[in-house]
């Protein structure tokens, strides 16, 4: 028998007035079981024959049904079929869909309640695994959708210039979005001069959450103050502070990923909470890329078990199975299977960005910092200064932050001196001195920070800068 002989069974039951609730008690199913087969049960007619004569088979005929009205439903196979297309999972799934991936988001950020009550449909996608379920429904309206989002965002808009804001765009309209400028330093407070001087770049997210960006420097300002960054370390200023480039701050936050995950171990009851948070949530848990992925994640229709292909694209393990890993992992004693648990979650850290992961958003401690506070400090610190390459950091910024960190790990006097040596030189002279004291750009500073520079940096961090600064910069020639 032909699964779709045994959906339209299950149809003919509900067509003699059992309920699907009936049903599911009586075969022991699922609700959205029952709601599977009877979709696929339900199929128009042209497309039942089709998959029942192999012509198309179960993932293309699940495709169908996101096509609410049987008529719809054959007048679309008979088309894609002289196309020559109704075999095709993909080109089904665009016909079907259509091509903008957006009206999900759309539809998440107004709610499905105030779409419905404008006009708009949703018809469910049944067969959607678990951390897909809404992106792939389809939306009778798409540009009803838009028309609403674009309402609603016009209004929040309003609101932030009201606020005192220069300006407010879509992150979709600016263009050159990552090399524009941010006040540095705010920690989400700012002045009524600083909303004159900047402005707010909004983005809805695919979950339909809007993230909303403070203080952007415009393309001008942006020019403005690169320009008299230049002009300062022309005429060697050391008084500024400016920021690191987003390149660079990149990179740093890179380096804290690698030593965050290698320091993981040393606190394997905090990787295993990161592990439970980020498989809970559906959304949200980017610092610690983890994915459900289980038997248990993924929709079964009461017509067997799908398995999928294991991914052996990793050379490192693909000559270890499962059962050789299971082994292993049983063989180990509870503080080894603990550290290996430790190990494996560190290795899902996700910390890179452009910006600096570790300063506070709004006043409110980040994902990332509050990750790093729960490690171990000790273990932290030295992998992130084992992480931390100074020639890059001290080649990358400008002359005003290797001054200020010469002040910071050495002395005032030193820094003066720094100050006034050429580039070559000043980074020599960086490079021998300052990693030797303990010191970290801020960049990689936790909230287990001890180095020159910290709040509370302790005996330690000073013997460590007394120990440091002691050795000349490495001469270099001169043209």
């Amino acid at each position: 028998m032909h699964p779709v002989d045994r959906y339209e069974a299950f149809v003919a039951l509900r067509d003699d007035g059992m309920t699907p609730a009936e049903i599911a008690a009586r075969y022991a199913m699922k609700p959205r079981e029952v709601d599977q087969v009877l979709a696929l049960g339900a199929l128009a007619p042209v497309v039942r024959d089709a998959w029942r004569d192999g012509l198309i088979d179960a993932e293309v005929a699940q495709i169908f049904t996101l096509v609410a009205d049987l008529a719809e439903q054959d007048k679309l196979f008979r088309k894609l079929k002289k196309q020559g297309h109704v075999h095709n999972e993909w080109t089904v799934s665009r016909a079907v869909r259509g091509d903008d991936d957006d009206v999900a988001k759309f539809v998440r950020y107004i709610g499905e309640e105030a779409y419905a009550a404008a006009g708009g449909r949703i018809t469910r996608d049944l067969f959607a695994e678990a951390g897909d379920r809404g992106s792939s429904d389809v939306y009778s309206d798409p540009k009803l959708a838009k028309e609403l989002a674009a309402k609603k965002l016009g209004e929040k808009i309003n609101a932030l210039k009201a606020d005192g804001w220069s300006w407010v765009e879509l992150r979709e309209d600016v263009e050159n979005y990552w090399s524009l400028g941010r006040l540095p330093g705010r920690k989400g407070k700012f002045s009524d001069a600083d909303k004159k001087k900047s402005g707010v770049v909004i983005e809805i997210e695919r979950n339909g959450s809007l993230k909303i960006e403070y203080g952007v420097l415009s393309a001008s300002a942006t020019r403005s103050k690169k320009t008299k960054a230049t002009k300062a370390n022309r005429k060697e200023e050391t008084g500024e502070d400016e920021a690191v480039s987003n390149a660079l701050s990149e990179r740093l936050s890179i380096a804290l990923t690698v030593a965050a995950a290698k320091a993981a171990p040393a606190t394997p009851q905090v990787a295993l909470s990161l592990a439970i948070a980020a498989l809970s949530v559906r959304y949200g848990a980017e610092v610690v890329a983890l994915k459900s992925d289980g038997y248990l994640s993924r929709p079964h229709y009461g017509t067997g078990i799908d398995v999928d292909e294991v991914d052996d694209d990793d050379d490192a393990a693909e000559d270890l199975t499962f059962r050789d890993a299971f082994d292993a992992a049983m063989a180990m004693s509870d503080a080894d299977r603990l550290k290996r648990m430790a190990s494996l979650i560190g290795q899902s850290f996700s910390f890179r960005d452009h910006r600096n992961v570790l300063a506070d958003v709004e006043g409110t401690q980040t994902d990332v910092a509050a990750i790093c506070a729960a490690l171990d400090g000790d273990t932290l610190n030295r992998e992130i200064r084992g992480m931390f390459d100074s020639n890059d950091y001290f080649s990358g910024v400008n002359g005003a932050l290797r001054v200020k960190a010469v002040a910071e790990a050495v002395n005032a006097d030193e820094a003066a001196k720094v100050g006034r040596m050429k580039k070559p030189e000043a980074v020599a002279y960086c490079v021998a001195n300052i990693p030797p004291t303990g010191w970290l750009p801020p960049e990689l500073r936790t909230s287990h920070y001890d180095g020159p520079g910290a709040a509370k940096a302790g005996k330690a961090a000073e013997k460590r800068a007394a120990k440091g600064a002691t050795k000349p910069a490495a001469k270099t020639k001169r043209k």
